[in-house]
């Protein structure tokens, strides 16, 4: 491969973003009605119910509210006496009957349902119904504006998708409110019910009809948007790629002429560098032991090699802080020095102990569960108590034990061992607690 080339990695990542949001992009076509819209539920507990038939209007049918815990609805039997026989469930859906909910913004509505009428060509009328003071009268149900739209009961199952644009006015209202200032319109600005009721022409017989929830679905992003997006993103990955390959040529050219055997020195030197600095990164200067880097570092190697069961250990110095104070930090710092030591000495091949931060220090033992280590550290507990720390009294520490097994998630295992510390901590200190304990 010539110096000028571009290396094989790179190429492998350009591919890999291409894929990447090739995938994306088809994946965002292809699952935009899934995503592009915000759907507003009205379960059926929400509602208030009320359910009536034509014998109001003196006709003979009848009508039952039945009401569970999953749907509201009614049993109905439309019988012959009436010109035009029906039966109707309002659902209010907010509590003031004057104030509804601004649907203008949705697009789409969705309800959950089963009907059965006795014939498969009757309709179900679907209405949601408009508020206008300037015409609407209080307690008339009649004088809240239609917005409906039928729907054949052989063109469904158990829910209906209705476009909201396509809910229409019936003339038959329009000429009933005659005398009024009404825009013809469909208007779903304030609509604080929805009516579903048999169709026009609805069979002689049995209708049953049970709701459960209703969906509103508003649009959150244009398929036009979505479209003026992903020529942006692309636009944009092709202009840096460009750009971040005409820098790497740049370099090559400028590095080109650079001595073989003085890059070399350089990389052995840096290499060299680089495993102190690693050294001195990971360990804590003060006591020796591992810092957090360094135990971060064997918990990653425990997740890849997958090792289970595992178990920390946490550690605090109990009453450090009057340590410091009586004795000064210097001699604090000599406690902790020799603690480290303590718990060095103490761990076995493949374990390992840091210093977690001011006087708490953890042990990560990997193979072993709670019940495996638990003599153990009850061992160190008095090993500790009785070592001369170079002071005038013996210190000692308080543990907490937390073990898991199978997939190792080390954030919520520390956790669980910093419980159990804490606990041990505030049951009198200088002992051991066990998660859960």
């Amino acid at each position: 491969m010539s110096q000028n080339s571009i290396p094989l990695k790179t190429i492998t990542l350009i591919i890999t973003l291409v894929l990447l949001l090739l995938a994306a992009t088809i994946f965002s076509i292809l699952k935009y009605d899934t995503y592009a819209y915000q759907t507003t539920t009205i379960n059926a507990e929400d509602n208030w119910v009320k359910v009536y038939s034509d014998s109001i209007d003196h006709g003979k049918s009848w009508s039952k509210k039945i009401v569970t815990p999953e749907s509201k609805g009614f049993d109905c039997e439309i019988k012959e006496g009436s010109l035009h026989p029906y039966c109707i469930m309002l659902n209010w859906i907010t509590f003031n009957e004057f104030q509804g909910l601004d649907l203008s913004q949705y697009k789409y509505m969705r309800i959950h349902l089963t009907y059965n009428p006795p014939n498969e060509n009757d309709f179900l009328r679907v209405s949601l119904r408009h508020f206008d003071p300037s015409y609407t009268q209080f307690n008339i149900i009649n004088t809240y504006k239609y917005n409906l739209i039928e729907i054949q009961k052989r063109n469904f199952t158990n829910i209906i998708n209705i476009d909201l644009d396509q809910l229409i006015v019936p003339h038959w209202w329009l000429s009933m409110m005659k005398g009024e200032k009404i825009n013809s319109t469909t208007e779903i600005t304030n609509i604080p019910l929805i009516e579903i009721s048999t169709g026009t022409h609805a069979s002689i017989g049995s209708h049953k009809l049970r709701v459960s929830k209703i969906e509103f679905d508003k649009e959150i992003i244009s398929l036009a948007k979505v479209y003026e997006y992903i020529l942006l993103t692309w636009g944009l990955f092709t202009f840096l790629t460009l750009t971040l390959l005409s820098a790497y040529f740049a370099i090559t050219l400028r590095i080109k002429s650079r001595n073989e055997s003085n890059l070399i020195q350089i990389n052995q030197a840096l290499a060299k560098r680089s495993k102190e600095l690693e050294y001195v990164n990971k360990t804590d200067e003060l006591t020796g032991v591992l810092n957090r880097a360094g135990m971060q570092a064997n918990m990653i190697r425990c997740i890849k090699n997958e090792i289970s069961p595992v178990t920390i250990v946490m550690i605090d110095i109990d009453h450090f802080k009057k340590i410091n104070d009586t004795y000064g930090h210097q001699t604090g710092d000599i406690v902790l020095q020799e603690f480290g030591k303590t718990l060095s000495d103490f761990i076995k091949s493949k374990e390992s102990v840091s210093r977690f931060g001011g006087e708490e220090f953890m042990i990560l033992i990997p193979n072993k569960s709670t019940n495996d280590v638990y003599d153990r550290i009850e061992s160190l507990r008095q090993l500790i108590e009785s070592k001369d720390m170079q002071i005038d009294h013996n210190v000692t520490a308080s543990f907490g034990i937390a073990s898991t097994t199978g997939k190792i998630d080390f954030k919520s295992l520390i956790e669980k061992a910093d419980n159990a510390l804490y606990v041990a901590k505030n049951s009198g200190r200088n002992c051991i607690k066990r998660e859960g304990e």
